[in-house]
């Protein structure tokens, strides 16, 4: 395991699946972890275990993406795992 005390980790893709696991990796390892999916929380945060948040994002839009993480920086500082997105070819 690695040392992430004082840091916070924003892990989109949070509410299942390795995206959940990752986000148990990072409070292990003493992260505070923000939990960020597309539909599982409301649109604050809300404590959902020791030193884990959930709150609903949509990171297909940069502008929220980019004002959720200013939002949070009174948590400490930021490492961040992001999922991946690309658009429908077929909507292009």
């Amino acid at each position: 395991m690695f040392d992430l005390s004082e840091q916070v980790a924003v892990v989109t893709g949070a509410a299942r699946g390795i995206g959940r696991r990752i986000a148990e990796s990072f409070r292990q390892s003493g992260a505070r972890v923000i939990c960020a999916d597309f539909a599982d929380w409301g649109d604050r945060l809300e404590p959902i275990g020791e030193n884990l948040w959930g709150i609903r994002l949509d990171v297909t839009d940069p502008g929220r993406v980019k004002g959720r993480i200013r939002q949070d920086r009174h948590f400490g500082q930021q490492c961040r795992n992001h999922t991946g997105w690309a658009p429908d070819p077929d909507e292009r």
